[in-house]
């Protein structure tokens, strides 16, 4: 929800630039007018502030993700590009309440590709389990592609739902002749290009960014 002047998130950053009570949004100059659809429509009117993740946010991100995901993430294959690996600089972002208490979290990290180029993986995208419908999520990716295009970067990956990820402009064709280390099944490994032929002219395997 657009906060008004004299709400409680006046003078701050990164404000969500939408109603998050809206079935659907249109997400102007990004995804060329592809409408976001509401999974869940939410019972009420969420307030909430997407900002810069802060030093002290760690532990509040991790209990986050904890609960959204469990343990079990730790096996995943994404998983090994985050273990030893810092996100992105400037690419967290945290939901917020007018309490202050974190509703949500998203990271993006850097991956290498078979070229030697470094693009962000997305994730992961973490909601408190009993705000889940309210569009915190979708504010949270919107906010977070929004900041990797304004930084330059030529494409995103991601491992994810095709569902939730599509309207996004995530698709499965860009990255068809790349592969990660590991299964992703379930989910789906897509790509997103802001300059074409980043991932779509490549062919080789995707490997965490360690040095």
């Amino acid at each position: 929800m657009r906060q008004r002047k004299n709400g409680p998130f006046r003078g701050r950053p990164y404000r969500c630039p939408y109603r998050t009570d809206d079935p659907a949004v249109t997400i102007p100059g990004l995804f060329a007018g592809a409408a976001v659809p509401e999974q869940t429509k939410a019972p009420a009117i969420m307030s909430f502030a997407i900002q810069p993740a802060m030093p002290g946010d760690e532990a509040a991100i991790e209990t986050l993700i904890d609960a959204s995901f469990g343990e079990g993430r730790r096996t995943r294959t994404v998983y090994r590009f985050r273990d030893g690996v810092a996100p992105l600089p400037g690419l967290t972002f945290v939901a917020r309440d007018p309490g202050g208490r974190t509703l949500g979290s998203i990271a993006f990290w850097p991956v290498r590709l078979p070229d030697g180029k470094i693009v962000p993986l997305l994730g992961p995208l973490a909601v408190q389990p009993d705000l889940r419908g309210y569009g915190i999520g979708r504010a949270l990716v919107t906010h977070g592609l929004t900041a990797t295009r304004l930084q330059g970067v030529p494409a995103v990956l991601i491992v994810g739902d095709p569902g939730y990820y599509a309207p996004f402009g995530f698709s499965v064709p860009p990255v068809a002749g790349l592969a990660l280390p590991g299964p992703v099944s379930p989910l789906t490994f897509m790509g997103l290009e802001f300059k074409p032929g980043t991932l779509s002219a490549l062919s080789g395997e995707v490997l965490p960014a360690k040095d």
